[in-house]
């Protein structure tokens, strides 16, 4: 997954493409001279002949049309599949997309699904039992205290995939930028108040402007 900076600035770049223009005929400037008197100094500004430049033939462009059907499908693209929903929005508006005055609710879902990501690890735990031990010539030992045979094996167990999480952050943090969303808003505001990552919550009151101190405060009294 590409940083989120990376993809934000690649877009921007491909938002001026689509008036992109091309140079049909280079603009020309030829040395000349320039007489400003016949004597010396002219009421205190010196006077002569003196070396200028002239513009002898005018820059002209015309529409780079190749490289704006270009930067309109790469636009297209990054709308319909970024993984960054931020860059998504950026693209559909350079690319005059009147229906994202209101973000679309599956974007809100994802987005609110990614905060609260989780990734299944493995791992190994005994899953052994108590038994009563044989003991040649002694049969099974019948004690109180019964030996704990071991059986190592490998369980999966869900934990916070941190890294997805504070990345769904960053993407809040550029879309609130960009849309004002107030549901978007929301969302960071619920991430703050009850994610059970201590870092996502930092980063979600960072997101909000909050003060470091407002936000230590929080969480010194978050359950």
């Amino acid at each position: 997954m590409e940083p989120l900076e990376v993809v934000l600035r690649r877009t921007e770049d491909l938002r001026r493409d689509l008036s992109a223009e091309k140079v049909i005929q280079e603009e020309i400037w030829e040395e000349g001279e320039e007489i400003l008197g016949d004597s010396s100094w002219n009421y205190g500004m010196p006077t002569g002949k003196y070396e200028k430049s002239v513009r002898t033939q005018p820059e002209i462009k015309e529409q780079d049309t190749q490289k704006r059907e270009s930067a309109k499908q790469e636009l297209q693209r990054v709308y319909d599949s970024s993984e960054w929903y931020s860059a998504r929005y950026f693209a559909g508006r350079a690319l005059g997309d009147l229906k994202l005055e209101n973000l679309p609710n599956l974007w809100l879902s994802e987005l609110e699904k990614r905060v609260n990501a989780t990734k299944t690890l493995m791992k190994e735990v005994d899953d052994g039992h108590y038994a009563e031990v044989y003991q040649e010539g002694r049969g099974y030992y019948g004690g109180s205290s019964p030996k704990w045979v071991p059986n190592i094996i490998e369980k999966p167990f869900d934990e916070p995939d941190k890294e997805v999480r504070i990345k769904a952050i960053d993407d809040y943090k550029e879309l609130l930028r960009l849309s004002n969303s107030s549901p978007i808003k929301e969302l960071i505001k619920k991430a703050y108040r009850k994610n059970e990552l201590a870092s996502v919550r930092r980063a979600a009151g960072k997101s909000l402007g909050y003060s470091m101190l407002r936000i230590w405060i929080h969480e010194l009294f978050h359950k």
